[in-house]
């Protein structure tokens, strides 16, 4: 029993490349760095965002953190 393929007509083909360009240009308005930098590493532009969120969270919270240790070490004082 063969299986047959149906191939894509040039419209066909045409609507997917209309709809990865739309795409792209709404990745590039959203934050083109983050497309850029996904392009450089080999990895979807989610992945960048996720570890861009989790390196601020970071931040914020050793901040916090610095905070309250200089804050707890004057008023032992």
């Amino acid at each position: 029993m063969k299986t047959q393929v149906e191939l894509p007509d040039a419209e066909d083909k045409y609507n997917l490349q209309v709809d990865r360009t739309d795409q792209t240009r709404t990745t590039l308005r959203s934050d083109p760095v983050a497309f850029r930098v996904a392009s450089w590493l080999g990895t979807t532009e989610r992945l960048i965002e996720l570890f861009i969120g989790m390196a601020n969270a970071v931040v914020l919270e050793g901040a916090a953190i610095i905070g309250c240790v200089m804050h707890w070490s004057r008023t032992a004082q």
